[in-house]
């Protein structure tokens, strides 16, 4: 998995941890206890917590790299599709906000 820079409005926030083969989409963030480094998802539209421990703030992206939305997603819950996202961040419960991403930040992994 590659470590990359995570940008919201362009100033740099976190580390972030991207998720860009099958393999590396598939396992998520399922084996974290304590999410530390978020997780990106490129090219996907959807997400679920099913066999998650703990609660996730989900934001979906379009192409512009702007935040279409951000909401808190419980264990065991399955994600609805957002059709103009192009990639999900996914971070703890909270971290979003403390982070300032919210709907039309722009948001960007280098």
């Amino acid at each position: 998995m590659q470590r990359s820079t995570l940008r919201v409005n362009g100033c740099q926030v976190s580390q972030v941890d991207v998720a860009d083969t099958r393999t590396d989409r598939r396992r998520g963030l399922l084996s974290r206890e304590v999410i530390d480094v978020p997780m990106w998802f490129p090219k996907t539209r959807s997400v679920h917590s099913i066999g998650m421990r703990i609660a996730l703030d989900v934001v979906h992206v379009d192409r512009g790299h702007r935040v279409i939305s951000v909401h808190t997603m419980p264990p065991g819950r399955i994600g609805r599709p957002r059709w103009k996202a192009v990639a999900i961040l996914e971070l703890g419960e909270g971290v979003a906000s403390q982070l300032g991403i919210e709907p039309s930040a722009k948001v960007t992994v280098e």
